[in-house]
C-alpha cells in the first residue's frame, strides 16, 4: 500500500471538498501519459476515487491500512469501487514478499501476511475466470475452469468466515458484486455461495442486498426452468409449447391446453419474467390474442366447402389432355437461386445448424433477402462476397432492432458486437463513417472486418435465431436513462474532456468525431459492468 494513500498520490492533504480533490485529480493527470504509463494512471484514479468516498464518508484518514478495513462504496447496483476497477485490493498492492534492504539475509512472512497475500491472489484470479481478459462474458466455464473456478471459490469463503466480523461483510459483498456483475458464466459457482453465506435467508426482505436479491432471483428461475422441463411437472407440456417457433395453432385439435399455456405465462410474468429469453415471443404473443376458435363442426365444413369448390373451379377452366399435349415448352429464365445455394449462403451467415427455410419464422428479414437474390449475385467468388456483406448488413440492422427486446445476456452480447464494429468503423472511416453506424445502425459498406469478427458475428446471430429473439417485433428504444456519476467521471477521464462537454455530447450534440468517441467511452465504461447498469442505459448505448 502507497503510504499516505490516497492523498500523496493526489499531492494534496486529507480533505472533505470534493472539489478541491477533483482538481487535484485534474492537475495530476496533466503529467501522466495514460498509454505510457498504464499502472500510474490507474493508480491516480484509484486514488481520486479513494479520497471522494472518504470525503462523502467524512473520514479524515490518511492511510488505510488493509485493502478491505472498509468496503467500496455502493454505486446504483452493486457495491463497488466507483471506477470498477478489477483492482479491489487497493492501489499498490503487491502479491510479492517486500525485498529487504540490504544483504540482511533471509526474510521470513509472518503466516498471517502470507494467507493475506494468498488469498489476495485467490481473489484477483477468480476475476479473471469470471471476466477473462477484464471483459464481460457469456461463454460458459470450461470443465477446467469450473474445478478451478471451484477451489478458488471455497478457498475465499472460508477466509471470508475466519475474518473479523467487521471485514466479513465487506468480503461478502465483494463476491456477491462479482458473482452478479459475471452472470452467467458465474452460475455454476453461485449455488455455494448462497448455501455457505445463507443469502437465500434474506431472499425478499427489504435490506435484501442488491446484488444477492439478483443472485437469489436467477437461481428461483433456474430452479423452476429445471422443474418444468420434467416430463411429470403439471405445466411440461404447456412449456414445450410455447418454445415452439411462429404463432399457435388455431384449429381446434391442437392438442394444448390453453389453461395450462395461460397459467404458466401468468407465473413466469409475475415471479420469472427473465425466463421469456427461453420461449418463443411469437408464440406466447399469440396466446394473448383473442381466441377465435369456435366449435369444431364449423371448421369441418368449411374445409369441406373449400374443397368442393376449388375442385369446381379447376374442372371448369382446367384445360383438357388434348389442350395439355398442344401447350408449347418454355425454358422459364432462372430468376433466382437455387434451394441449395440459399443454404450454403444461410449456414455462412447464421451457423451450420441452419438451412434456409428454417429462417422463415426465426429471422424472416434474412430469409426475405436471400429468397430474392439472382444468380448472377454469386455467379463469382467477388460477387459472392460482396452478396454475403449486403446479407451481412441485414443482420447488423436487425441486431440493432433486437436491442429493444432482448434479454440481459443476449443486450449485453449485442452491445459487445456494436462497440467492435464502432471501433473499426472510427479507425478505418473515421468520426464521419461512424456516425453512419451510430444514425443507421450499419457501418459504411467501405468498412472490412476480418475473419474473427465475422466469426463472433455468426455466432451471435446462429445465437438470436435459436432464441427467437431476430423475429420479434421492434420495441421502442427509451427516451432516457440515467448514468452513475462514476461512469460519467470514467468517460469524461478516458476522453480527456469537461464536464461541459460531456454534457454536450450525451445530449447528442457536438462534431461528428465526438460523438464517435463518446459512443465507444460510454459502451467500453458500460460493459466493463454491464450488470451494474440500468437496462434503459444498456438499450440506449
Amino acid at each position: 500500500m502507497i503510504a499516505g494513500f490516497p492523498w500523496s498520490v493526489l499531492g494534496i492533504e486529507p480533505t472533505e471538498d470534493r472539489k478541491a480533490i477533483r482538481s487535484a485529480y485534474a492537475a495530476r493527470l496533466k503529467a501522466i501519459d495514460p498509454d505510457a504509463d498504464v499502472q500510474g494512471f490507474s493508480t491516480l484514479r484509484e486514488a481520486r476515487q479513494e479520497a471522494l468516498w472518504l470525503a462523502r464518508e467524512g473520514i479524515a484518514a490518511t492511510d488505510r491500512e488493509a485493502p478491505f478495513d472498509d468496503f467500496a462504496p455502493m454505486d446504483d447496483a452493486f457495491p463497488v469501487a466507483a471506477d470498477d476497477e478489477r483492482d479491489p485490493l487497493g492501489a499498490g498492492w503487491d502479491a510479492q514478499a517486500p525485498e529487504p534492504a540490504g544483504d540482511t539475509g533471509p526474510v521470513e512472512i509472518a503466516p498471517v501476511e502470507a494467507d493475506r497475500l494468498t488469498h489476495e491472489a485467490d481473489m484477483r484470479r477468480l476475476l479473471d475466470i469470471l471476466q477473462p481478459g477484464g471483459e464481460h462474458s457469456t461463454e460458459p466455464l470450461t470443465a477446467e475452469e469450473y474445478e478451478e473456478g471451484a477451489a478458488l471459490m471455497r478457498s475465499i469463503m472460508e477466509h471470508v468466515q475466519d475474518a473479523a466480523i467487521d471485514r466479513q461483510s465487506a468480503l461478502e459483498g465483494w463476491l456477491a458484486h462479482w458473482l452478479a456483475s459475471g452472470w452467467p458464466r458465474s452460475g455454476p459457482l453461485v449455488e455455494d455461495a448462497v448455501e455457505t453465506f445463507e443469502w437465500g435467508r434474506d431472499a425478499g426482505l427489504i435490506d435484501e442486498h442488491p446484488a444477492v436479491a439478483f443472485l437469489n432471483d436467477r437461481l428461483r428461475a433456474l430452479a423452476f426452468l429445471e422443474a418444468v422441463q420434467q416430463p411429470d411437472h403439471e405445466w411440461h407440456k404447456a412449456y414445450v409449447e410455447l418454445r415452439k417457433p411462429g404463432k399457435r395453432s388455431r384449429l381446434p385439435w391442437q392438442g394444448t391446453n390453453i389453461a395450462n399455456v395461460n397459467n404458466l405465462l401468468i407465473h413466469i410474468n409475475e415471479n420469472y419474467p427473465e425466463l421469456h429469453e427461453y420461449l418463443d415471443s411469437d408464440r406466447v404473443a399469440s396466446y394473448a390474442e383473442p381466441d377465435e376458435v369456435g366449435s369444431p363442426w364449423r371448421w369441418v365444413l368449411i374445409v369441406i366447402a373449400v374443397l368442393w369448390f376449388g375442385g369446381r373451379l379447376l374442372s371448369a377452366i382446367g384445360p383438357s389432355d388434348n389442350d395439355l399435349g398442344a401447350m408449347p415448352q418454355v425454358e422459364l429464365p432462372n430468376r433466382v437461386i437455387s434451394t441449395e445455394q440459399r443454404d450454403e449462403l444461410a449456414r455462412e451467415l447464421v451457423g451450420e445448424d441452419y438451412a434456409a427455410v428454417d429462417l422463415v419464422n426465426a429471422f424472416p428479414a434474412l430469409y426475405y433477402s436471400l429468397n430474392d437474390l439472382h444468380p448472377v449475385e454469386i455467379d463469382s467468388e467477388e460477387a459472392r462476397t460482396r452478396t454475403l456483406n449486403n446479407q451481412r448488413q441485414v443482420i447488423r440492422r436487425s441486431l440493432t432492432v433486437a436491442a429493444t427486446t432482448a434479454g440481459f445476456e443476449e443486450l449485453v452480447a449485442i452491445k459487445q458486437h456494436r462497440l467492435d464494429m464502432l471501433r473499426a468503423t472510427r479507425e478505418q472511416e473515421g468520426g464521419n463513417g461512424c456516425l453512419v453506424l451510430i444514425q443507421g445502425g450499419t457501418p459504411p459498406v467501405s468498412v472490412s472486418f476480418d475473419e474473427e469478427f465475422l466469426t463472433r458475428e455468426r455466432d451471435l446471430a446462429g445465437r438470436l435465431v435459436a432464441s427467437g429473439t431476430l423475429a420479434q417485433a421492434a420495441g421502442e428504444f427509451p427516451e432516457s436513462a440515467s448514468i452513475p456519476g462514476d461512469m460519467v467521471d470514467e468517460v469524461m477521464t478516458r476522453m480527456g474532456i469537461s464536464r461541459g462537454r460531456f454534457e454536450e455530447l450525451a445530449s447528442g450534440g457536438g462534431d461528428a468525431a465526438g460523438k464517435c468517441d463518446y459512443a465507444i467511452a460510454m459502451l467500453e465504461a458500460i460493459l466493463r459492468r454491464p450488470g451494474s447498469v440500468s437496462a434503459d442505459l444498456l438499450r440506449m448505448s
